[in-house]
């Protein structure tokens, strides 16, 4: 089982350090972090009172047979969360047992950003309060649905938008001349996650600037169409990106 808190007023305390392994070992490739919950089922507590449990991104690698109170790996402060209430003392607070629920977002994000996953560290702020004694189940417990969890919502960074081409365009010198002054501009755009994409046309000559004109929405890897329509004769320039949000 994992434990936080201390029983006795602080002789003797108790942390948990957990890791998710294959959540995203490596670093991340670009995904936003759109939410992430981290789950411990709380079977027991030393009373109904509620006392601050935080969670804290480890900062440095740990092996479970290393671990001791005196060999504990540093943690950062950044992205820390806090959960307070307590499950499974009495009756009055759920004597089976609840789920204690944390925001790890920012936790996640990192990882996603490119810090290891080195995993979370589970600990009392108040290391002498009684009110913070807490048990958990783990990774070993027979029952799956109590084990340790963590429910991450993302979003993949689409990837880079192929060059926008007009249609019809005539090639010369390196520069597209088209001889209408409504045609239309495409790109292929493609999501990691296979969702719904669309491209984001920016253009700016003699006529003005625009931004951020939508294409047509298409699947991942198809092509996204925007039409110009540009009155004055002149040298443009055009640019295309797919959006980070997913289409609704």
């Amino acid at each position: 089982e994992l434990r936080a808190g201390t029983y006795d007023a602080g002789k003797h305390k108790a942390r948990s350090f957990v890791k998710f392994i294959g959540l995203l070992d490596n670093g991340g490739s670009g995904q936003d972090i759109v939410s992430a919950t981290f789950k411990l089922r709380n079977w027991y507590s030393g009373s109904c009172a509620s006392s601050t449990i935080r969670i804290s991104r480890i900062a440095q690698t740990w092996t479970v047979g290393d671990l001791t109170w005196g060999n504990q790996p540093t943690v950062t402060s950044t992205g820390s969360s806090t959960f307070s209430q307590a499950f499974g003392y009495s009756a009055s607070c759920d004597a089976g047992g609840n789920q204690a629920a944390w925001d790890a977002t920012a936790i996640v994000q990192a990882w996603a950003n490119g810090s290891a996953n080195y995993g979370i560290r589970v600990a009392a702020d108040n290391e002498a309060s009684n009110a913070t004694w807490r048990k958990y189940r783990s990774s070993e417990h027979s029952n799956t649905d109590t084990r340790p969890r963590m429910a991450v919502t993302y979003n993949s960074y689409p990837s880079t938008a192929t060059a926008p081409a007009p249609a019809g365009a005539v090639t010369n010198g390196g520069v597209k001349y088209v001889n209408k002054k409504t045609f239309n501009v495409s790109s292929v755009v493609k999501d990691p996650d296979g969702g719904a994409v669309k491209g984001l046309f920016n253009v700016s000559g003699p006529a003005g600037s625009w931004s951020n004109l939508a294409g047509t929405a298409v699947s991942s890897g198809g092509t996204s169409v925007r039409s110009y329509t540009l009155n004055t004769d002149g040298t443009y320039t055009t640019t295309v990106r797919a959006p980070k949000t997913p289409l609704g």
